[in-house]
């Protein structure tokens, strides 16, 4: 505090202005170092702008090589596929890192394996392969904004150009593709299947003008904030609604050929294709502007940093050599004097207290000179400057509530005028007193906000943790989701594989119930024939009772001959008994004979009955079986949809977890950054609270200087 005491005024004012230019240059640092990572945030922002335009031709000849195989264009198929070669070898070409990453390797593979089988033809496998590859692409291009965030941009505008430029759009195109596809299917289907493509025409045509309608919401949004880039997407963006209305005009209309619904959904594709260009545009130029923008103000905020502490700097420069440089003539016009120098005389160098102080003195002395006339006079004028001496030598030790007295004498003038001086010094004294006061008061005001805002960074940085952990709870959520989602993508699998076996079990039931149907044909025909002989055995029988009969009568006749003829024709009786005999039995077999024919007969009726009621239940069987499978054959087409479905749910899972431990990354730069800021705070504090001290050494300095008591 001594060393403080005795230093210069220019030394003091310099390390005042020192100690306050810290904070100062502290804040511009901070403030420069925020720009500079906005700056880099943007530049990342924009390389992945840059990755999402050259992918975007690939998207374009994807969706051009489907819609060539479900036409069956071989010349269109053919420059597709070149075109689709083109855009992939220069997105490798220009990004290296891109070439391993496993969802650009796994996409090049199914293309691959999709171009060398020409597009897979215009069946429903083919349509599913060209999903899966749009899929997997759209994943791609969620993972380019992720890794760039520009799905996490704070801009209201970039953050909605981001989002329609890697989600909405290209999902809204992946689904006019598969509204096109069930178009060409349903025009080469069954009667029957017809009915169920169209219904999913309708559902995929009422999605695609809800999610539109939500692109249309945003740029409306758009158009109250950024005017320009709202009317530069509203051209585009009326000629896609115009042309999906004419889509759904087509769809609406139900025509057997599909050539109308094609064009119309191939005039939409365009249409939105114009629309991304714009967005992706729109996109370019709001992230190239901000860069430029952040370029200009982390320029601007180092130059005003520099210029506030240069001018402190010629500040205290100046009012230094205006201070000073009056003082050393003051003091140096007062030795002067001390020696007996009267004609010594004080240059002015400013019009203020001092300078007037300066003035007064100068004009005293010339005064003083000019009534020096003698000795006696001289030593009249020596004494009462003696005198003088005395009235004032209490000043030298900072008493400023003496004054000289004011005489007749040649040293009355000088009396008055060092009054004067000292009323004005005690002006400048009460003055400082009052602004080191003030300062103390000051410093201690901006101590307590920067403490208070250095614990409200604790306290965010505090929030910003609790968050991040609860993102990365959720992103732990999200993970069993995508695990759930793989799970039930195996479930899934395992139904197609199942309704895979039961469609060939069923083929093999209909080929089995055709073999019986076959084989019970033959059987009735085979007991029809055996009706046929059984009545042909009834007839035989028939001729036999007959028969029995006429030798029953026969015997009986013969009878009555032998008794006829007496003992001569005894013997030819016992003959003509047994004769009847065997007749009567012969009647009796042929009636048991005709009983059983009949109940033969009976029975293969039945039987005949029967097998033709098992005929028509195996038709209706067979039926029925290849109703089962052709209805196996649909769940077989869905369940390999569904598949898919839920590995993109699981794909798109996991990219939200990815995305959700990039959030909780960010935060705890957040955090670092806030924590950071508290630091600086609590130094600026510091610095601040330096600067009340020496503000109180500085009047603890001034206060040894006594000055009366204000009334």
């Amino acid at each position: 505090m001594q060393l403080l005491r005795n230093l210069r005024i220019s030394h003091k004012l310099a390390l005042i202005v020192a100690v306050m230019g810290v904070p100062i240059a502290v804040l511009g640092y901070l403030y420069v170092g925020v720009l500079v990572a906005q700056t880099e945030a943007v530049r990342e922002e924009l390389a992945g702008h840059e990755r999402l335009r050259r992918l975007r031709d690939v998207v374009t000849a994807v969706a051009l090589h489907r819609a060539a195989a479900e036409d069956g264009n071989a010349g269109a198929l053919a420059e597709a596929a070149a075109r689709a070669d083109a855009a992939i070898q220069k997105v490798d070409a220009a990004d290296r890192s891109l070439q391993v990453d496993p969802r650009w390797v796994r996409f090049r593979t199914d293309w691959a394996q999709l171009a060398q089988q020409g597009g897979a033809g215009t069946d429903a496998d083919g349509a599913n392969r060209h999903a899966v590859l749009a899929s997997n692409l759209n994943s791609l291009l969620a993972r380019v904004g992720e890794d760039s965030k520009l799905l996490m941009d704070p801009d209201i505008d970039a953050h909605f150009l981001s989002s329609a430029t890697l989600e909405a759009l290209p999902a809204w195109l992946a689904e006019l593709a598969e509204l096109r596809g069930s178009a060409r299917l349903a025009a080469d289907a069954e009667p029957a299947q017809v009915d169920s493509y169209r219904q999913t025409m309708s559902v995929l045509l009422a999605d695609l003008d809800r999610e539109l309608r939500d692109i249309e919401r945003g740029v409306d949004a758009l158009g109250t904030r950024n005017p320009a880039l709202s009317q530069s997407l509203s051209q585009p963006l009326e000629r896609t609604r115009d042309a999906l209305a004419a889509l759904g005009d087509q769809v609406r209309a139900r025509t057997e050929e599909a050539g109308p619904v094609l064009t119309a959904a191939d005039a939409v594709r365009q249409a939105a294709l114009s629309l991304y260009d714009a967005a992706l545009a729109g996109l370019g130029a709001e992230l190239s502007e901000r860069l430029d923008r952040l370029e200009r103000d982390r320029i601007l905020q180092f130059l005003l940093v520099i210029f506030v502490l240069a001018l402190a700097v010629l500040l205290v420069m100046y009012s230094n050599r205006v201070i000073t440089g009056q003082i050393w003539e003051i003091n140096r016009l007062v030795r002067q004097i001390s020696i007996g120098d009267l004609a010594a005389r004080a240059r002015v160098t400013s019009q203020d207290e001092l300078g007037r102080m300066t003035e007064s003195l100068n004009a005293m002395l010339d005064d003083t000179l000019a009534k020096v006339q003698s000795s006696e006079e001289r030593d009249r004028i020596q004494n009462s400057i003696q005198k003088l001496l005395e009235d004032i030598s209490g000043v030298a030790e900072g008493d400023l509530t003496k004054e000289a007295e004011v005489t007749a004498e040649v040293t009355g003038a000088i009396a008055d005028s060092f009054n004067y001086m000292i009323v004005e010094l005690r002006g400048i004294i009460a003055q400082v007193q009052n602004t080191t006061l003030q300062v103390s008061v000051a410093a201690s005001q901006i101590q307590e906000s920067a403490e208070r805002l250095a614990q409200g960074s604790e306290h965010q940085s505090a929030q910003i943790v609790d968050t991040s952990a609860a993102v990365e709870e959720m992103a732990g959520s999200i993970r069993q989701v995508s695990a759930t989602a793989l799970s039930a993508a195996k479930v899934a699998q395992n139904a197609l594989e199942n309704s895979r076996r039961g469609a060939e079990a069923v083929s093999k039931t209909v080929d089995g119930m055709n073999a019986i149907r076959g084989q019970v044909q033959e059987t009735a025909k085979r007991i029809k024939r055996l009706g046929e002989s059984s009545q042909e055995v009834g007839e035989i029988v028939e001729l036999i009772g007959d028969i029995a009969d006429r030798t029953s009568i026969l015997a009986l006749n013969a009878s009555i001959q032998a008794a006829m003829a007496g003992d001569a024709g005894r013997g030819f009786a016992v003959v003509a008994q047994e004769v009847e005999g065997l007749a009567e039995r012969a009647t009796e077999s042929t009636k048991r004979i005709a009983g059983l024919i009949r109940s033969i007969q009976d029975d293969m009726n039945a039987a005949v009955r029967a097998m033709e009621d098992t005929t028509r239940e195996v038709v209706g069987g067979s039926t029925l079986a290849n109703e089962a499978g052709d209805t196996l054959e649909r769940i077989e087409t869905v369940s390999g949809q569904l598949e898919q479905l839920i590995r993109s749910i699981s794909e798109a899972s996991t990219h939200q977890a990815a995305g959700s431990d990039s959030v909780a990354s960010a935060m705890g730069e957040i955090s670092q950054g806030t924590l950071q800021t508290a630091d600086g705070a609590r130094q600026a504090a510091g610095s601040i609270r330096d600067l009340a001290v020496l503000a109180d050494e500085l009047r603890k300095s001034v206060s040894r200087f006594k000055i009366p008591a204000r009334a």
